[in-house]
């Protein structure tokens, strides 16, 4: 138990607690979460899945009574006064954040808080129960599933996976809620003050509330249809649109058939959306145009239109891969969400309605139409004249400014919303090319850094540092708004766990003794007993007093945790590198392909070797093709150091650093099952999980490409390889690497130009996993380079092989 020192005992002494009121509805909201707990909850199945049903805004009462007795002591004057045993600072900044991050903690970590509130402990025993919730939430395990960051570094399995006949509804619907199931807030206050008022615009979308506002009476707008169908929904909305904003920059549409848009996953009608009336096009419309997205619904609930409406902002994202945020909203029946995405994830407005707040809902649609470029999110940092685009960046040696003009066209870019959205462009008139991410801000060292470190220790087959720029960061674009309320969305794996948390929790709660106002409130009946109680006016009003509180703590300096905040924070960066490359894929010949992958991996060795570095990136993408004249004759290079690391101990070529990074197609078995671990510290990232990465590059290759024009399959025979949960992944590829089952499952599977690479193939399995008779996936105990010596050896024989 933690002591408390004779000035805090007094402290509490002379300011009693006032939480007798707490206790009926803590103990009522509690009782019926232990109720609903017990019953079945089955893992929704793909159908279930596919009809956008699983969405639930509302958190449990449990959730929400431990919510209000948080804010009830974060508030009172005596955490002011205390001092966390963490952190050292106040305790109400540590009860503020711990209340934004209340559905990371497990519910039976405040099973000793809650039962000495219920059994009317004493105020001394209480504020010593929260000394000790505070220390040991600091050091709860998180579940076993890929969160948003490890230790900062952001994970890289998102919807970008899903690329061709893999981005159907369902399938993408699965990746986005893993995607933004840590990372998605809803009810954020202060949404409509940041983004519609006092702008530029402002009083001319409150004219148009006035030239309208003569339809609105009795409590609703009277021309609004009352069964608000789609094409109804469109007629109103297209007739004030003619009436009222004619003049001004963005215009809405609509689409009539799935064929008016061209789609980046599919056919897709659209609802609602805006674009500038500048657009070349009116009646065929294309992702590249779209400014603001909206969702349409004669249903009421809205929520089971979020994932349609995330879908919706990823196109965007990817074809608009310089976007900063995307603006989006669902209208469902009479009630309007509004949402912002961006990198870091998604946040929303608290629904409101159209008929009761008649002119927030026309200062809305109006907004959107006359947003500038910045308010909308699109990449103002590039300069324009005419159709030729120019970048900014700054020569880190001579501190001199670089002026570049890019081709407007990308080489690369990812289909996701939340990540490091990476794009790459051409340099015009130079071997070069720039390319944009929006990196993690705690990531350190960066890749400009890591890379005039590899440059300055002379590492062979890597990028040259041509220049280096930052834009602005997600915390930036979002401040000062502060989340707390998270959506309900469960990830695949977090869903198992998150059950299991609360049957032993509420096996626990089973054991409470009833308080005073438990017991009245039980002898009503079973009826009332059962129903769920609404949260008193007073009860509500305690809870918005916590956003101050911890808008306060996020501008401390001593918020150093970044695992706890709401969060990634990640900022936009640009960085030019030459030589430039040219996707993997190009390869010319058979033989040209093997050498562009070995240079790569004599590219991955110097990085290591010579400049200390940790690649952890490894992937189809992260290699490409060089004129041997330009990269000191190397054929492949090795590029995009994000998640690259140095080492700590060149001997045993340890990062020091125990988490899961990489593109999960590639990712060496060992590293994916980091995510099933309880203790993510069990296991560090070495080289030989790179050097499987590489091998993984080789297959995926031969399976996927040299197929004559319309013989190459449909599916991927590698997709158990980055779809499902983790623990299908591990069990899949272990399985292809059995000596058996990889002739059977994987060489059977090589297009018929690759056919003579099969031995190759062969030859790094039994490298790379076999010991003895045995198969592992450790990392072996002798030094690294006898390992690449021989993967090397092996490529240079068949290559030779390919010549002849």
């Amino acid at each position: 138990m933690v002591e408390l020192t004779e000035d805090e005992c007094l402290a509490i002494s002379r300011s009693p607690l006032e939480i007798a009121h707490l206790r009926g509805p803590l103990q009522a909201a509690i009782e019926n979460d232990c109720t609903d707990s017990q019953q079945t909850h089955p893992l929704p199945s793909d159908d279930d899945r596919d009809s956008d049903s699983t969405e639930v805004d509302e958190e449990s009462d449990a959730k929400d009574a431990i919510s209000v007795l948080l804010v009830a002591l974060q508030t009172h004057r005596v955490a002011k006064k205390l001092r966390s045993r963490e952190s050292r600072g106040s305790l109400d900044r540590e009860l503020a954040l711990m209340y934004s991050r209340v559905d990371g903690i497990t519910f039976a970590a405040f099973f000793p808080l809650i039962q000495a509130v219920l059994r009317k402990a004493s105020d001394i025993e209480i504020w010593k129960q929260v000394l000790l919730l505070i220390t040991s939430s600091a050091r709860i395990t998180p579940p076993p599933s890929v969160s948003a960051s490890f230790g900062g570094t952001p994970r890289t399995h998102n919807s970008a996976s899903h690329q061709g006949s893999e981005q159907t509804k369902r399938l993408l619907h699965d990746a986005l809620r893993d995607e933004l199931h840590d990372c998605s807030y809803v009810k954020v206050p202060g949404f409509f003050e940041k983004y519609f008022d006092n702008k530029s615009w402002t009083q001319k979308s409150k004219d148009v509330f006035d030239a309208v506002k003569h339809t609105h009476s009795d409590g609703r707008w009277t021309t609004f249809p009352s069964t608000p169908t789609e094409s109804a929904v469109w007629e109103w909305w297209s007739q004030l649109q003619n009436k009222h904003l004619t003049h001004v920059r963005g215009a809405y549409y609509t689409t009539k058939s799935k064929n008016d848009i061209v789609d980046t996953d599919g056919e897709r009608q659209l609802d609602l959306f805006v674009k500038s009336r500048d657009a070349t096009t009116r009646d065929r419309h294309d992702w590249a145009d779209v400014r603001v997205v909206g969702e349409h619904t004669v249903s009421q609930e809205g929520g089971k239109k979020f994932l349609q409406l995330a879908r919706y902002a990823r196109n965007i994202f990817s074809a608009q891969p310089r976007r900063q945020f995307v603006h989006g909203f669902i209208l469902s029946h009479t009630k309007m969400e509004l949402h912002v995405f961006d990198r870091s994830g998604t946040f929303s407005q608290e629904p409101f309605d159209i008929h009761k707040d008649p002119d927030r809902f026309i200062r809305v649609i109006s907004a959107y139409c006359m947003m500038s470029d910045e308010e909308l999110g699109l990449d103002t940092f590039i300069e324009r004249d005419g159709k030729k685009e120019f970048l900014t960046v700054v020569d880190g040696d001579a501190g001199k400014d670089k002026r570049l003009q890019l081709d407007p066209k990308p080489i690369a870019r990812q289909a996701a919303v939340v990540g490091r959205g990476t794009s790459c462009y051409p340099i015009q008139d130079r071997e070069g090319v720039v390319k944009f991410s929006w990196v993690s801000a705690s990531k350190s060292p960066t890749e400009p850094d890591l890379l005039k470190l590899a440059n300055e220790r002379s590492v062979k087959g890597v990028p040259r540092l041509v220049g280096y720029r930052r834009a602005i960061s997600t915390s930036e674009m979002r401040s000062p708004l502060v989340f707390s309320k998270k959506r309900h969305m469960e990830g695949r794996q977090w869903c198992s766990h998150r059950r299991q948390s609360q049957a032993s929790f509420s096996s626990q709660l089973a054991s409470l003794p009833l308080s005073d106002e438990g017991k009245k409130r039980k002898s009503t009946g079973p009826d009332e007993s059962s129903s769920k109680k609404p949260r008193s006016n007073s009860q509500t009003s305690k809870l918005s007093q916590v956003y101050e509180a911890s808008k306060s703590f996020h501008e401390s300096p001593q918020a150093s945790h970044t695992a706890i905040e709401p969060f990634v924070d990640r900022v936009l960066c640009m960085q030019a590198t030459q030589p430039a490359g040219t996707p993997l894929a190009e390869y010319r010949s058979v033989s040209h392909f093997l050498r562009v992958l070995r240079d790569a991996l004599k590219s991955h060795r110097s990085l290591l070797q010579d400049g200390k570095i940790l690649h952890r990136d490894v992937s189809k993408s992260n290699i490409v093709i060089t004129d041997p004249n330009e990269n000191e004759g190397y054929s492949g290079m090795l590029i995009d150091l994000e998640l690259g690391t140095t080492i700590e101990d060149g001997k045993n070529t340890r990062t020091g650093s125990k988490r899961m990074t990489g593109t999960l197609k590639y990712m060496a078995i060992e590293v994916v099952e980091l995510a099933l671990r309880d203790n993510q510290r069990d296991l560090e990232h070495t080289y030989r999980h790179d050097l499987e990465s590489f091998f993984y590059v080789l297959v995926d290759m031969c399976i996927n490409y040299g197929w004559p024009e319309g013989q190459k399959p449909k599916r991927d025979s590698l997709r158990s390889w980055y779809l499902g949960d983790y623990q299908d992944i591990v069990t899949a590829k272990t399985g292809n690497m059995e000596r058996g089952r990889f002739k059977k499952d994987i060489l059977r599977q090589f297009s018929k130009l690759f056919e003579n690479v099969r031995e190759l193939a062969m030859s790094l399995r039994d490298l790379l996993f076999l010991r003895g008779d045995e198969l592992r996936t450790g990392t072996p105990a002798e030094a690294p380079s006898i390992l690449y010596d021989r993967m090397i050896a092996a490529f240079d024989e068949a290559i030779k092989s390919c010549d002849n």
